[in-house]
């Protein structure tokens, strides 16, 4: 659709459907394009429901852009792909990997702003934990960063099996990881804060807690 004549800028025609153009989008895997994808999914519900009924699609790079578009929405609006988390989550026993570890990640990015959100999925999640590729027990490693400051009780379940993979790990990567993991159960165990960034809802909501202990105590002392 344009706008005016000759020289006047054209609007871009939203993308809101599953069909041979976007197909085709999706495999020439273009980041600008799939950025454009991005934000109208994110903006629009339907299509974005429909763009992840489409996960198992036969053709891996169909698969594997798809997976680039949601990951793409991480950093758009995020809580959008919420809901799609258990459906998500089913792409991380794709035979392939290009899809599996873009889906990885995408559910990676989306536990760390809402850790909830991966609850349902995380003993699939952690399965990656036992992976030979070094990049998929990092993702693992790296939402137990996240969930040992935001639900203790969850993520100190797997400090042993952190403990020990830190004993064998010669990828310096995941190890680094693990050893932040470690220092972050040390450190809250002790009473300290832990040297991890919390999600900016969890960072609201201490503040708040902060702000009124604060109040509390003025107003104690003012009596």
């Amino acid at each position: 659709m344009s706008i005016g004549g000759p020289g006047m800028f054209k609007v871009r025609a939203a993308w809101s459907k599953w069909d041979d153009d976007l197909k085709k989008q999706l495999l020439l895997r273009e980041n600008p394009k799939l950025v454009d994808v991005a934000r109208d999914a994110s903006a629009n519900p339907e299509f974005l429901k429909e763009l992840v009924d489409h996960i198992h699609e036969k053709d891996f790079r169909l698969r594997w852009g798809i997976t680039e578009v949601l990951d793409h929405i991480t950093r758009i609006k995020a809580d959008a792909l919420i809901p799609h988390v258990p459906k998500i989550g089913e792409m991380l026993d794709d035979k392939h990997h290009m899809p599996r570890n873009m889906a990885a990640i995408t559910l990676l990015r989306v536990g760390e702003r809402h850790p909830d959100a991966i609850l349902p999925i995380l003993p699939q999640f952690m399965k990656r934990l036992e992976s030979v590729e070094g990049h998929e027990r990092y993702d693992a490693v790296r939402l137990l960063q996240t969930l040992i400051v935001t639900h203790y009780d969850i993520g100190i379940k797997f400090h042993e099996i952190i403990k020990q993979l830190d004993a064998v790990e010669m990828n310096p990567t995941v190890k680094l990881a693990c050893e932040k993991y470690l220092k972050a159960v040390r450190d809250i165990q002790a009473g300290r804060e832990p040297d991890i960034v919390k999600p900016a809802a969890l960072e609201a909501k201490d503040a708040a807690r902060k702000a009124a202990g604060k109040g509390s105590a003025g107003d104690k002392a003012a009596e």
